[in-house]
């Protein structure tokens, strides 16, 4: 075991490192500290036994040096070669290209380049997981040649400003004083820089940007700052992205002076290069040597190399950003897709074209043309119980950033005078009420909602809508079309004579049914996909404690509060409260028995309580809780499977 080096130059390095021995020592510190373990990935095992200059692991029995595992796996170039090639490449501000390497190091120019990749497959780490806070700034950069340097015969025609059939867009959000993060995208539209920056960026923190229209929206989520380049503003008050242009500077100086030409299959690994060079940058030359080392546990192969897609793969590319457009788009396409040849109302948009187009700021809907050039216009509203879950609400609010949506967010507003319909109020993800004082309200009106009294989504999400519409955009019922997110997979919520005389009497549309036929695998596919997802498991509903769950669900959900001490007992005081209430227009409907509850049966919401206490009373460990509730959700039967997953509430 040796002890760490400060190194403060090449020179100083390679006198240390004299011969393969201190090399191999030094990366035995660097990689187990003096705890040996094996060095395949399978196996870890902490028992190993020392034979000369390699290692055998006492469980798999297998011999390895300090190289497996490692950028150095395979390797017939010295460490010597390696550690200087290390240092070159971490301590070059703008780099060293792989003729230069060659020349140094005295290896031929494909292994330079070779080792080159090898070591940029590990610098990536540096890009972080944790969101960056406190005040950022974000912009975007195009790498690639410009067409009036080319040869004519080799210009491409359209590829002027933001085009990117010949050139690279690439985004990037630095925080001030801290750390950077950029990438590859496939164009810089708003749902590309969105996504990037909702991932990257803590909610609430402050964000400077220019005046692209890609970032418009981030205001719902975080404090917007703009600056306006195109007016010459470069700085406005604390305003500005003067910081990350910087590094775009350095990043193409690094393009144009030494690496010439980079293809978009290995952009994104030059791109960690400089990133992981900037974020270092308070490092020491030893200190960055180390922390490079220390994050060599990957193994590249040639083969793989040259083969490999690149980081992105086909989607990414710009000849295929087509399939970008889907993702972007596909809940305006569930609006204005249409439906049926004999139903006049529905109309047919060209969705290229819409896509395009802003977020009207004032009128909060995404505008487009029909195939006639009138304007139409898409208005995205979520309805808040005040049960909703947490992860519900953020769900829309990451909507709204990824996606532009603008989500006009409202709440029911009850008159207990008899004949006084619902009303609304504009609310956002910061004012939205979340103490279930909203669902009192309804109740206090219109009773206890369940099976025979289901009012809550009609009351507090229909209603609440249509009165904003009527009242706010004094838009009348026959003037709009409705979109409802029913699946291909459920045709008992939807296809049924009834339900479609009703789809077209109140004007509903049914994309993911009758435009483009969608099952929930392929749901929750496309999901995957998205940098963010509705963090709730299947078992659960959109509101805490939804009634249309059957019994062991809600066991399930209300176990799992038990457990984690955080148990809701409002809907236990509510019925306390309300049970003996029935609404005057209800008083003679024989099915109702009092006192009224939630949950079927006349399941109270205590008895699901003291359920849930005796079927997790052995549970004491976070595993066991989950083994617990996997048993009793796997325990459906058919029919209750079915029932459970042909019931729920659409958050929109």
């Amino acid at each position: 075991m040796v002890t760490l080096q400060k190194f403060t130059n090449l020179l100083s390095l390679m006198a240390y490192f004299k011969d393969e021995t201190i090399c191999k020592d030094y990366l035995e510190t660097i990689r187990w500290n003096g705890e040996l373990k094996c060095a395949y990935s399978d196996c870890g095992h902490n028992k190993v036994y020392r034979c000369k200059t390699r290692y055998k692991c006492a469980k798999c029995e297998r011999i390895f040096s300090v190289r497996v595992g490692t950028i150095f796996e395979d390797s017939k170039i010295p460490l010597q070669k390696w550690f200087a090639a290390i240092y070159l490449i971490t301590s070059h501000k703008k780099g060293i290209s792989s003729l230069q390497l060659h020349r140094d190091l005295g290896v031929t120019q494909k292994t330079a380049w070779f080792l080159l990749h090898r070591v940029r497959t590990t610098l990536g780490f540096n890009t972080g997981t944790e969101k960056l806070t406190g005040t950022c700034e974000a912009d975007e950069t195009f790498i690639g040649g410009n067409e009036k340097n080319k040869h004519k015969v080799k210009q491409t025609k359209g590829t002027q400003g933001r085009s990117v059939k010949t050139k690279s867009p690439v985004a990037g959000i630095v925080e001030r004083g801290g750390e950077l993060r950029a990438k590859m995208v496939p164009d810089t539209t708003g749902f590309n820089l969105k996504s990037f920056i909702a991932k990257n960026i803590q909610f609430g923190s402050t964000i400077h940007t220019d005046e692209w229209w890609g970032y418009n929206g981030l205001a719902a989520a975080f404090k917007h700052g703009v600056v306006k380049h195109n007016e010459g503003e470069y700085v406005s008050g604390e305003s500005h992205t003067n910081t990350l242009e910087g590094f775009w500077s350095l990043l193409k100086r690094g393009v144009v002076g030494i690496y010439h030409s980079m293809s978009n299959k290995h952009l994104q690994k030059y791109i960690d290069e400089f990133v992981f060079r900037y974020n270092s940058r308070n490092f020491s030359e030893a200190g960055r040597f180390d922390l490079m080392l220390n994050n060599i546990a990957t193994h590249l192969t040639y083969e793989q190399l040259i083969n490999s897609r690149g980081t992105f793969c086909n989607k990414l590319n710009p000849k295929h950003s087509a399939s970008f457009t889907d993702i972007e788009t596909i809940c305006l396409k569930q609006v204005l897709k249409e439906l049926y040849g004999d139903l006049e109302w529905i109309m047919q948009v060209d969705f290229n074209d819409a896509l395009r187009c802003q977020w009207d700021e004032v009128e909060q809907m995404h505008i487009g043309t029909d195939e006639n050039g009138n304007k139409v216009g898409v208005i995205v509203c979520f309805a808040n119980t005040s049960k909703e879950k947490d992860e519900t609400l953020e769900f829309v609010k990451l909507c709204d950033v990824n996606f532009g949506f603008k989500t006009v967010w409202i709440e029911g507003v009850w008159n207990m005078q008899r004949g006084k319909g619902t009303r609304y109020r504009i609310v956002d993800f910061y004012t939205a009420k979340r103490d279930g004082s909203v669902y009192k309200d309804m109740i206090k009106k219109h009773g206890i909602p369940n099976v025979i009294n289901p009012i809550c989504t009609r009351e507090m999400k229909t209603y609440a809508i249509k009165a904003y519409l009527r009242y706010e955009r004094d838009l009348k019922p026959k003037e709009y079309e409705t979109a409802i997110g029913f699946r291909v997979d459920e045709p008992k919520r939807f296809n049924t004579p009834k339900k479609r005389l009703k789809q077209i009497r109140e004007r509903q549309l049914y994309p993911l049914a009758d435009v483009k036929p969608t099952t929930k695998p392929q749901i929750l596919g496309w999901w995957k996909l998205q940098p963010f997802d509705l963090q709730i498991e299947d078992h659960e509903g959109n509101c805490t404690e939804c009634y249309k769950k059957n019994e062991k669900k809600l066991i399930a959900i209300k176990g799992c509060q038990i457990k984690a001490g955080n148990v809701d007992t409002w809907y236990e005081d509510i019925e306390t409260e309300f049970g003996g209430f029935v609404p005057e227009g209800r008083k003679k409907n024989t099915k109702i028995k009092l006192p009224m509850t939630f949950y079927r049966q006349y399941t109270t919401s205590k008895q699901i309580r003291e359920k849930a206490e005796i079927y997790f009373a052995d549970a004491n460990t976070p595993n066991e809780v989950e083994i617990y509730k996997q048993a009793l959700l796997n325990g459906y039967d058919p029919k209750q499977e079915s029932i459970c997953g042909t019931e729920s509430c659409e958050p929109f």
